[in-house]
């Protein structure tokens, strides 16, 4: 994603689609999972609740960080994009006319744009345009970041220990207590 431009509409359609299908799988396979380590069905529960609460865990740390860096990232592109946008426009600089513009970037509509002091239509467009132009440049480095977390987590997930080889086979790994002694009914589960 950190490839897309605001105008790259479709790449970033097929860059979305393509990764919702290659995440997916593995967080509904590592449910499943789970359970090859469980002697206990009482245990299922705990381990499945438990995986889940640090997902969200870490999902919520996750955002946190990765919006202070979008809204520090847009904080400092922001003013440099609007100084283009009024350079281009021909209009006469002036620091309350980039404070309004930059105030304005924060609803970016035309209307926000025309109501500040001295701004023409030529530059309202190009102040929205700017505006594209800095969520651009902080999602990017979103983007960036989150490559390095997902490294992390690779490596992360190369340290841990392979499922024993001997409970990958057909048997259930959970017998709820329902069903102890019976084996018969067991064999046609199976």
């Amino acid at each position: 994603m950190a490839s897309v431009g605001s105008n790259d509409r479709a790449q970033a359609i097929v860059t979305v689609v393509i990764t919702a299908i290659t995440i997916t799988p593995p967080q509904l396979l590592s449910f499943t999972m789970l359970s090859f380590g469980l002697e206990d069905q009482n245990d299922l529960g705990v381990a499945v609740g438990l995986a889940g609460t640090f997902r969200l865990f870490g999902g919520a740390v996750a955002t946190a960080i990765y919006t202070a860096i979008y809204s520090s990232r847009l904080a400092e592109v922001l003013p440099g994009e609007m100084k283009s946008a009024i350079d281009a426009s021909g209009v006469e600089f002036s620091e309350s006319l980039l404070a309004g513009l930059v105030k304005a970037a924060g609803t970016n509509t035309a209307a926000a744009y025309s109501a500040v002091a001295g701004v023409t239509p030529r530059l309202t467009v190009l102040a929205i345009e700017a505006t594209k132009q800095s969520y651009v440049a902080g999602f990017r480095l979103v983007y960036l970041v989150a490559i390095g977390f997902g490294v992390a987590a690779t490596v992360a997930s190369m340290c841990t220990v392979s499922t024993d080889r001997a409970k990958k086979n057909n048997e259930r790994a959970i017998v709820l207590k329902n069903e102890v002694g019976k084996d018969e009914n067991m064999s046609k589960v199976v």
